[in-house]
């Protein structure tokens, strides 16, 4: 009885322990939960045993792109944020170095302009911190009115004196057009006199011509007198009046010696040849005259030639 007491005892720890053991389906289904987290691992879609895995492993695939690109953005942000934070370290020191040479100026501004001595307005004075307390507030303290009235910044003085010189700088150029225009209108004017200067003294020459070699009586005298030019406009307008009469070139002197020279070894016939085309060149009128003539030649000439073709045809 004892033994079959134990037997019980042990068929019956046995049936509990295959109780607590999972059923082959139980394990069937494990090992299919295993077979799909082992797809989902590989991202291996022909394993996956229905649509929801399938639609479970396009997720994944998204979701693991997605999460590369945002790794890829977050680290060229923290690049950049970096670069930033450089940029701004770069800009507070040149903020500070700028605020500091704000400050020793206007120290020394307020120094001359309170009255201090030379010494006081040296930048080791102005960078006392008990002289830039006093003359500049530090950051994050207002001023006071009553400083801001007697001492105005160093910006707003800098500012005042740039547009006071863009001002002036304005009215310097509005005056130097002004006199470039005046200047203009006198070389103009200037240019105007001395030609007519010219012409009068070719006037008076030409009127000093007109007069006989030798003076009469007194009367003769006097008017020659005044007819003459006057001697300093003879030496001030002398040369521009020669310079307008032609060339006064030695070679241009030797080329017409040279070609009336040609000219007189020529025949008869070609030497008047020349005259005419010379007259012709010289004379407007002799130019018209020719013109009139050629053509009242070449008019008789096709008028003698239609009468002759209609009496030859008549005939």
């Amino acid at each position: 009885e004892s033994g079959a007491a134990a037997r019980a005892a042990e068929v019956q720890g046995l049936r509990e322990q295959l109780a607590l053991r999972p059923s082959l389906d139980e394990v069937a289904a494990l090992k299919q939960q295993l077979r799909n987290v082992e797809a989902v691992e590989l991202s291996d879609e022909g394993a996956a045993a229905s649509d929801l895995e399938r639609r479970l492993l396009q997720r994944q695939k998204v979701i693991e792109g997605q999460l590369s690109e945002g790794r890829v953005r977050a680290s060229e942000l923290a690049s950049e944020g970096e670069s930033l934070r450089e940029k701004l370290r770069a800009a507070e020191d040149e903020g500070k170095d700028l605020r500091r040479l704000v400050e020793r100026l206007e120290g020394e501004l307020g120094s001359g302009g309170s009255g201090v001595g030379p010494a006081m307005s040296t930048p080791a004075a102005a960078s006392e911190p008990a002289s830039l307390e006093r003359l500049l507030p530090a950051a994050g303290s207002e001023p006071s009115s009553t400083s801001r009235g007697a001492m105005p910044s160093m910006l707003e003085i800098v500012t005042g004196q740039r547009d006071r010189l863009r001002e002036r700088l304005g009215d310097l150029e509005q005056e130097r057009d002004r006199w470039r225009s005046s200047a203009e209108q006198e070389r103009k004017r200037a240019e105007a006199l001395h030609q007519d200067n010219v012409k009068l003294l070719e006037r008076a020459r030409y009127l000093q011509s007109l007069q006989p070699k030798q003076g009469g009586a007194g009367p003769g005298r006097a008017r020659g007198r005044s007819l003459g030019p006057d001697p300093d406009l003879e030496s001030r307008y002398g040369a521009a009046y020669e310079d307008s009469l032609g060339p006064s070139n030695p070679w241009e002197h030797f080329r017409e010696e040279e070609k009336a020279r040609r000219v007189a070894s020529l025949g008869a016939g070609e030497r008047g040849l020349v005259m005419v085309g010379s007259a012709l060149l010289s004379s407007k009128v002799a130019r018209l005259f020719a013109l009139g003539y050629l053509s009242a030649m070449h008019l008789l000439v096709f008028a003698v030639l239609l009468r002759l073709a209609q009496m030859h045809h008549d005939c």
